[in-house]
């Protein structure tokens, strides 16, 4: 799809591309030379496209160096951008996930959010339940004996 706005008429565009071709779980994960891995350039082409004043991307960490890549060409472009690793659980999300982010601003620095919370947050937390434990499997590698355990009290 092509985007069908005027440059300026947007001011934001979210972009989440597909994270299959990219992810740890994924052994025969293929990144770029995967079609579906290709769609990690299409959040660039419209941001060249409609030029908004804010753009927020997140996929695997896996592509953290194609949005690198992607950063430079959106500061060519007049972009002030960032880029780094984000934990899910230390911004509320009930979910052991890190991602990569591209943050950029054409009215001003962009700059990755500091995390609100200290320590992981659980679905327990979440739920208002009391006793949970937490099995988080970041930074695991996939083996399931590396998993971390601890107990999730609610307040």
């Amino acid at each position: 799809y092509e985007p069908e706005a005027e440059p300026g008429e947007v001011d934001g565009v979210i972009a989440s591309p597909t994270c299959r071709p990219w992810a740890i779980a994924n052994v025969g994960r293929s990144g770029l030379d995967d079609p579906r891995g290709q769609l990690i350039h299409v959040p660039l082409r419209w941001v060249l496209a409609l030029r908004p004043r804010w753009t927020a991307w997140e996929i695997t960490p896996l592509a953290l160096p194609v949005f690198e890549q992607h950063a430079i060409t959106l500061c060519a472009a007049g972009y002030d951008v960032a880029t780094g690793l984000l934990r899910a659980e230390r911004f509320g999300v009930a979910s052991t996930r890190t991602r990569a982010v591209l943050v950029g601003r054409l009215d001003g620095p962009a700059r990755l959010p500091p995390p609100p919370h200290d320590v992981p947050v659980s679905m327990a937390q979440v739920r208002g339940w009391d006793g949970a434990e937490l099995v988080s499997n970041d930074g695991t590698s996939g083996d399931p004996r590396n998993r971390g355990r601890r107990a999730m009290d609610h307040g």
